[in-house]
């Protein structure tokens, strides 16, 4: 695991360095720290947030602003398997939707229906799995993955394994 997370962060930290702009390298800073999160590294993933907050201060901009949000829920999830996150997380998804940012639209409800998941709401669950598979394209490989396995949980702890498999 530790061998993906190093090439994953690498490429992160190569798309970093070759942003266009502010607002490009933003974005790739807050995927960087979201994949930090989720393995276990949050006092690297804080000092990317600390980063960029003090970027979004700056450069203020609708793409910098979902995806801090996502980042920041998905660290506050991670921290204490809370559902603290999903207000942040909701917020991200708010911003995505007004300002057309497809990508953290479908990622927030991938990460929404698995919150949903944890919390045994199977109509949120649903719903968001449903929003998440209609705007996630063929290259969201964050987005479909996280929907594939909250819908395989979902349909194991059903009694359903044999659905849970595709």
């Amino acid at each position: 695991m530790q061998n993906n997370l190093s090439r994953l962060i690498r490429r992160l930290d190569q798309q970093i360095a070759q942003a266009a702009n502010p607002v490009q390298g933003g974005c790739l800073m807050a995927q960087r720290a979201i994949a930090l999160t989720r393995h276990g590294q949050t006092s690297e993933a804080r000092d990317q947030l600390t980063t960029l907050h003090q970027l979004a201060f700056q450069t203020p901009h609708p793409s910098i602003g979902a995806w801090l949000h996502l980042a920041e829920g998905l660290m506050s999830y991670f921290t204490d398997f809370s559902g603290a996150g999903r207000e942040r997380i909701q917020r991200a998804l708010a911003i995505a939707r007004s300002a057309g940012l497809r990508e953290v639209e479908a990622l927030s409800h991938a990460w929404l229906s698995h919150l949903a998941y944890a919390r045994h709401d199977l109509p949120a669950l649903i719903e968001h799995a449903r929003l998440a598979q209609a705007l996630a394209g063929p290259d969201q490989h964050a987005a479909r993955s996280r929907l594939a396995m909250v819908l395989a949980l979902a349909h194991h702890h059903s009694g359903q394994s044999e659905r849970a498999a595709p």
